[in-house]
């Protein structure tokens, strides 16, 4: 299906709509909050720290070992490919390994150190590491769910849309789930924007090449596309875009849009029981 761009009044209108720091003016309180949590998630749970999967400087991720043969949960952290860091997002794992999964939390290079095109293919080697080594830490290699936020929630559909076929060993049927929250999903604005001078560095071709909505999934699996109500109308317009874009391709998908959260805040619903996003992501992996 076709998605077209959204036009806006002038072009400082754009920014405000892909610049959460503009609609959200509690982003660093929210982000402080998280980092905090996230410091007593490793006082807490049982982990293994900065597991290298690749190459690259940034190339390594935490693992939090959930029930023996549960699903794997592998989690892209947000910060518009130039930022951010799994270091300050390990409170995700507060309410999934106490019900069996095991989490994987990874870190990928930043722009403007590397492309984007590089960060997909980073990721891409971190899903294929996680499905060859998940047993290693008494997880399922296939039962996958891969999740993200803003820039991981990109990155998630952009591994959906990968032609796995040219990554040797890898079963793309692993892939049981997929949950973008939150995700950068229309980039064909992003080369206008004042943020791509400064670290993007991207042109037309590159942001349609990495655009989820021109780039539909080809891993056909169960999907949940989230987004806070509180979010731009752009950010809330790309999600929903991209679920119906996901849907047109056959895969089962559910969309919601979370009351009263925000881009920060929405991923701390992952250290409540019973919250709507952790009440969902649990049913979607079958630990209900």
């Amino acid at each position: 299906m076709a998605v077209a761009l959204r036009r806006y009044r002038d072009h400082d209108a754009l920014e405000y709509q892909y610049s959460p720091e503009r609609f959200h003016t509690d982003g660093d309180k929210v982000r402080a909050d998280r980092a905090a949590a996230s410091k007593r998630t490793y006082e807490r749970l049982k982990h293994v720290k900065d597991v290298r999967y690749g190459r690259g400087p940034l190339q390594t991720l935490d693992v939090f070992p959930g029930a023996a043969g549960g699903p794997s949960f592998i989690f892209i952290h947000g910060g518009y490919w130039r930022g951010g860091d799994k270091a300050a997002n390990a409170n995700i794992a507060d309410g999934l390994v106490p019900a069996g999964a095991s989490v994987f939390n990874m870190n990928y290079d930043l722009t403007p150190n590397v492309t984007l095109d590089q960060i997909v293919a980073q990721v891409r080697e971190g899903i294929a590491w996680v499905h060859a080594h998940a047993r290693d830490y008494g997880a399922d290699p296939k039962r996958l769910t891969i999740c993200g936020s803003s820039a991981g929630g990109h990155l998630t559909a952009m591994m959906l849309a990968t032609d796995w076929s040219k990554a040797p060993g890898f079963d793309p049927g692993a892939i049981r789930n997929a949950i973008p929250i939150s995700g950068v999903m229309e980039t064909r604005q992003l080369p206008s924007l004042a943020l791509n001078a400064q670290a993007w560095h991207l042109d037309a071709d590159m942001a349609a090449r990495n655009c989820p909505v021109l780039n539909p999934p080809r891993v056909k699996c169960a999907m949940l596309v989230a987004v806070g109500a509180t979010e731009s109308d752009e950010f809330k317009s790309m999600s929903q875009d991209y679920a119906d874009v996901a849907r047109a391709t056959g895969c089962p998908v559910e969309f919601m849009e979370l009351k009263g959260e925000g881009h920060f805040s929405i991923t701390s619903q992952y250290m409540h029981p019973g919250s709507p996003l952790m009440t969902a992501t649990l049913k979607l992996m079958g630990l209900t």
